[in-house]
């Protein structure tokens, strides 16, 4: 976090809400009453929430609106202020993550969960996935297949794993370079944005990593000029109803 992050988050609160106001405004000015309009606002809002691509993949008959959706770009720039280029200590406070066993005997009891020992936390799950690449060789033989360690040797002979064995590459790659939770944190921020606005139709087909935060906020800017007209507009038509 630095200052400019939490100015920059501000000032984007500052224009979305603006933004939500104006959009408000202008669809109750025109309507008989307030009853009318908290409904009439509540829908078009819903209509946001659904298309904004936070909660599920947007339909490809609805893409079209989310270029103009309010949410949708405020959402992407408190996204982007907040992940990008950040590490996400995900883990930090999971004191019990699972260890490889533990997670191949969940996997063995996805048939029958009821009867299951294993936990179903899914810190613990989350946390214990993101450690595998980080292991030692050594330590996931161990704990998936014990008499491998005997046969490749200690340390791993990588010959044998990868011409006798067949290895994947991947998996080479990992024994031969493991990770480390600080690299996996660091990169963290950049999965969160490349997952969302969900959905891989041409609605969602550009992820948040693909935008600067910037441009989402001057979008969110030209969304709040047209209801802002749109609210000049629909008050002069408040006004000629009233006087009839």
């Amino acid at each position: 976090p630095t200052a400019g992050a939490f100015f920059f988050f501000m000032f984007t609160h500052f224009v979305y809400s603006l933004t939500a106001i104006v959009i408000t405004l202008s669809i109750a000015a025109p309507l008989p009453s307030i009853e009318v309009s908290s409904g009439a606002v509540a829908v078009y809002a819903l209509l946001n929430v659904a298309i904004m691509g936070f909660l599920s993949e947007v339909p490809v008959w609805w893409g079209w609106a989310v270029f103009i959706s309010y949410m949708r770009w405020g959402f992407a720039a408190f996204m982007i202020n907040q992940f990008e280029n950040t590490t996400v200590n995900l883990c930090g406070d999971v004191k019990n993550p699972m260890s490889i066993s533990e997670i191949m005997g969940l996997f063995g009891s996805l048939g029958n969960l009821e009867g299951s020992s294993a936990s179903l936390n899914i810190n613990n799950i989350v946390c214990g996935f993101l450690e595998i690449p980080t292991l030692p060789p050594q330590e996931i033989f161990a704990e998936t297949c014990p008499g491998l360690s005997t046969f490749v040797g200690d340390p791993p002979n990588y010959q044998l794993l990868n011409t006798t064995l067949r290895c994947n590459e991947d998996i080479m790659n990992l024994i031969e370079n493991p990770l480390t939770l600080d690299q996996i944190y660091a990169n963290l921020g950049t999965a969160i944005l490349n997952f969302y606005p969900q959905g891989d139709n041409y609605a969602s087909s550009r992820k948040f990593i693909d935008y600067d935060k910037w441009w989402c906020i001057g979008f969110l800017a030209c969304i709040f000029a047209a209801f802002f007209v749109a609210y000049w507009f629909t008050s002069k038509l408040s006004i000629r109803l009233v006087k009839r």
